[in-house]
């Protein structure tokens, strides 16, 4: 454009007219005389407002007015709001004028900050592994015969070793049940095992049920170095491990037993996950029980099959499993047992173990049914049977 007005006044000194300039120059006459001012380009800002009864006040006291009504009980208004207010109590303002003077004199709301965007899981299955590497969290409903309500379990499960690390049985479950349990998780779990200095990420999956997307559930399990994921909505499956222990609970609880009371509940749950955390085999790893399973993959007499998808083909155990079943069983309860006997910095020595029933006591055949129909509670449907009311 200065090129341009440079020919024009080169042709006007040569004495061409401006009109004639302008058109060889191939530009407007209005674009040549043009001047660009300073400041600011339209009108200046008012400096009053005016009112219904034909008065006006300073723009002041509209910034005073406005201070007053934000600084009242439960008003958290933005300048759209105020701007109706302001027009419904006699103030011909636009929210262009209010929006400025808000600003001017800090009165806006502070923006919103979105939350971070939820993370979405990134495989369809899940292959973890190791123990605590995955862990996967659901809430269940169960109907209580007794009050005729539901009330609401939720689970926290080791997708490697199937355990159920913590649970939480109550008539309602809300974010603050949520990160209490995953308070459990942590000192109970996550801290003996000494995560972070072995660098395990642990990543903990959900649904998007209103009490995981919680602020206050994200913000702990960031805190506490947890990656959190959620399945996508109407994608159980991505869930698919806890959702196949919640299948067990109904097969092996819900359509086993009447619940009298949520007490009666807590009590037939509390043997149940002892029974299949410490003693139910499991088809996925090994047909040996999650705490068997874990001390195996401890003790390396467990290796993951590489590239191998199939679940009950992931891993394979490096011993016979009756050798595994029996070296479980003297680490944990003869061991412990001789070690309390025996004389200080005495190391017990294995023998005698040709057999199952060597081990003697709790693993003897009769004794072992036993203690497993120990477990749980007996049925309700007794009438004269009153033991947890």
């Amino acid at each position: 454009m200065e090129e341009r007005k440079q020919i024009v006044s080169m042709y006007k000194s040569r004495g061409l007219s401006i009109s004639k300039a302008v058109l060889v120059a191939g530009m407007s006459r209005s674009s040549f005389y043009y001047r660009p001012k300073s400041g600011k380009h339209g009108r200046k800002p008012s400096t009053h407002t005016s009112l219904v009864n034909g008065t006006e006040v300073s723009n002041e006291e509209v910034v005073e007015i406005i201070k007053e009504l934000l600084g009242l009980d439960f008003v958290d208004y933005g300048y759209l709001k105020v701007t109706y207010w302001l027009n419904q109590h006699g103030y011909y303002i636009s929210d262009d004028k209010v929006y400025r003077l808000m600003k001017e004199n800090n009165l806006l709301m502070k923006s919103i900050k979105p939350s971070p965007a939820r993370q979405y899981v990134k495989f369809y299955r899940v292959l973890p592994n190791r123990p605590f590497e995955v862990l996967e969290m659901d809430i269940k409903f169960i109907y209580i015969h007794g009050t005729g309500s539901n009330v609401m379990v939720l689970n926290i499960l080791d997708t490697f070793t199937r355990q159920v690390l913590a649970w939480k049985c109550q008539l309602s479950i809300r974010k603050a049940d949520v990160k209490s349990l995953i308070d459990q998780l942590i000192i109970e779990h996550l801290q003996p095992n000494d995560l972070l200095k072995q660098d395990i990420q642990v990543t903990i999956r959900s649904d998007n049920g209103s009490q995981f997307i919680a602020k206050l559930v994200r913000n702990c399990l960031r805190e506490n170095f947890i990656i959190q994921e959620f399945t996508r909505p109407a994608t159980p499956q991505q869930n698919g491990h806890i959702e196949s222990f919640h299948s067990i609970v109904r097969r092996s609880v819900e359509e086993k037993y009447e619940f009298e009371s949520i007490k009666h509940l807590k009590n037939i749950l509390e043997a149940f996950y002892s029974f299949y955390n410490q003693y139910r085999i499991h088809s996925s790893i090994c047909y040996l029980s999650p705490i068997m399973f874990q001390w195996a993959w401890e003790q390396k007499l467990v290796k993951v099959v590489e590239n191998e998808k199939h679940q009950k083909k992931r891993f394979k155990l490096l011993d016979l499993p009756v050798n595994v079943v029996k070296d479980y069983y003297f680490a944990n309860f003869v061991m412990s047992t001789k070690a309390e006997t025996g004389s200080a910095g005495e190391q017990p020595v294995r023998n005698n173990l040709t057999d199952l029933n060597s081990l003697g006591g709790e693993y003897n055949s009769p004794n072992f049914n036993k203690l497993f129909n120990s477990f749980m509670p007996l049925k309700t449907h007794n009438e004269n049977i009153n033991l947890y009311n």
